[in-house]
């Protein structure tokens, strides 16, 4: 009962668990979907919040139900993101610095009450909840949520930029020790990228420079040799030795204050960098992140939608990152799942036919990963289109064209460019059905797990409503 009335209230755009309850006592349909027995609103509310796991299960029914019915059609796939709000205040964002010195702040505060009321009372006060009433997350629990999550992101954006650094550091030293490197290149090498040993760079270039010096002392032997044999004297002045050379001394010189250093000990602790903005959290949403709008920065989740060519929706996930680049291979191995799902349960379609996406999942990682053929934008819709128009191609890319050139070449064929206007209505529709219909402009609930348990409800409830107003074409 408690579900046929949370789907019917998703359905007619309702969402809030107390104006579901004000609609059981008021309206017909409401009244009877719960036979007049009316659920107060914390019931309803703690039933969403128990049967989280349970909600990915019904997706996947309802799914299975559309496949039956001939829906979900696979022959065209669009995927998009959209940005949704949290349940979180933009003015409850807080820095790094500020919720160290809360914590502080509350661990001082409470050890002084705890010593204070353990010397006047004991170890049990008497007045403490039971542990079904307790909150199960305090506020000093969101904070250090909130600090955990950004020495997390901290740690592996370090790893990251030391993985990025040291492979340049191996290129660098790879091109550098290269015999067929212009001499130029050599002597001038530029500054050597993060992560090459200090040592090693100041080693190199003493190498390079005792190197050039004794090419030159080489070349005059060579032509004093030569101008002997003839009796004559060389010209021009003689080379220093190689202990008189200024670029040999200031090499040897770099290399022992480079040995040095090292001697000293390793270097400071490498700065994450990034934008300031990623180092604040929402003490209301800790897993909430800033997402850029076309209304401005809001304190949300970036949630991607895989929808059918009949607008089913086939896959529903909440990310925190607000970049989709990187949501589109997790998308195509989940849309191989939905479609197992379909042809387990009998549906005709068993393979995607092309996955459509705009510029924000562009990559050379998701054009080339393997799965099913794909077009993905190269900028914005009347930009490509304009293009289409004035530089139209056909047939396949040419040979020697790199993955993304190949990408934008069929899509501005007649092919592709017809193909891809079929994106925005798939999935931007579908998107704006969920905000309008539905209701789900923002997040009722808190905590990533909370709010994709959320999308998942919305988008079964979409797809149920996609089977009611299909059954009377289909009888």
């Amino acid at each position: 009962m408690l579900l046929t009335v949370l789907v019917y209230g998703y359905a007619m755009g309702v969402k809030s668990s107390r104006q579901i309850e004000r609609l059981c006592r008021s309206d017909v349909a409401f009244r009877i979907a719960c036979a007049q027995d009316v659920p107060d609103h914390t019931t309803l509310s703690r039933f969403r919040k128990d049967r989280e796991d349970a909600v990915r299960g019904l997706f996947t029914q309802v799914l299975q139900l559309c496949g039956k019915a001939g829906l979900a059609k696979l022959g065209t796939v669009a995927i998009d993101g959209t940005k949704i709000a949290a349940n979180a205040s933009d003015y409850a964002l807080r820095s790094e610095k500020w919720l160290r010195e809360e914590v502080e702040k509350i661990l001082a505060e409470a050890e002084q009450v705890g010593a204070r009321e353990d010397a006047l009372f004991g170890d049990a006060l008497g007045d403490e909840l039971p542990a079904d009433l307790a909150d199960p997350v305090t506020r000093q629990d969101r904070i250090k949520k909130a600090l955990a999550d950004i020495e997390a992101e901290k740690s592996a954006k370090v790893a990251e930029r030391s993985e990025k650094d040291k492979a340049k550091a191996q290129a660098w030293v790879k091109m550098m020790s290269d015999p067929t490197l212009p001499s130029s290149e050599r002597e001038h090498p530029g500054r050597a990228p993060r992560g090459v040993d200090p040592v090693v760079v100041a080693q190199m270039r003493l190498d390079r420079a005792v190197a050039a010096h004794q090419q030159k002392l080489d070349s005059w032997e060579r032509r004093k040799a030569q101008a002997a044999a003839l009796g004559r004297t060389p010209s021009g002045r003689a080379p220093v030795s190689m202990e008189a050379c200024v670029r040999v001394a200031r090499a040897r010189e770099a290399l022992e204050r480079a040995k040095e250093r090292a001697a000293a000990g390793p270097p400071p602790r490498e700065r994450p960098g990034g934008n300031a903005k990623e180092w604040f959290r929402n003490i209301t949403d800790p897993d909430a992140r800033s997402m850029a709008t076309r209304k401005g920065w809001v304190q949300g989740y970036n949630a991607q939608l895989a929808v059918s060519q009949d607008q089913v929706i086939l896959v529903a996930d909440v990310v925190q990152n607000p970049a989709d680049n990187v949501a589109f291979v997790p998308m195509l191995t989940e849309l191989d799942e939905a479609v197992g799902v379909l042809t387990a349960c009998g549906s005709s379609q068993t393979e995607v036919g092309v996955v459509l996406a705009d510029a924000g999942y562009r990559s050379v990682e998701n054009v080339t990963v393997p799965g099913p053929a794909r077009l993905i934008a190269t900028g914005q819709g009347r930009d490509d289109a304009r293009r289409a128009r004035q530089e139209p191609t056909s047939g396949p890319p040419p040979e020697g064209a790199d993955p993304l050139e190949a990408m934008d070449h069929r899509l501005r064929t007649p092919e592709g460019r017809e193909l891809y206007r079929q994106r925005a209505p798939m999935v931007e529709g579908t998107n704006g059905r969920l905000e309008d219909v539905i209701g789900l402009r923002r997040f009722s609930r808190r905590g990533l797990r909370a709010v994709r348990s959320e999308l998942h409800f919305a988008a079964t409830v979409h797809n149920i409503l996609k089977l009611f107003r299909a059954a009377p074409a289909m009888a």
